[in-house]
């Protein structure tokens, strides 16, 4: 069952990045999240461009983002 869950959380990836730009900050907010749950480190490079983000909550989600990412340390 793991292995499924991570299979298609993997294949979720592609489509969850695009959310990454949306006008809409609750939809950033909450790909940042999601990302961050499915726990591929390879879309890092994807949240860092919203570490400068004009919205803060924004770029607070996208750190915390990172970190959990990169096994709870900072970026």
């Amino acid at each position: 069952r793991d292995k499924k869950l991570k299979d298609n959380a993997s294949q979720a990836v592609p489509k969850i990045l695009p959310c990454l730009a949306n006008s809409n900050p609750g939809v950033v907010l909450e790909a940042c999240r999601t990302l961050a749950d499915i726990g591929n480190k390879d879309t890092i490079p994807s949240l860092e461009p919203l570490l400068t983000h004009p919205k803060p909550d924004i770029r607070d989600e996208a750190y915390k983002a990172i970190a959990k990412l990169r096994g709870g340390g900072g970026p």
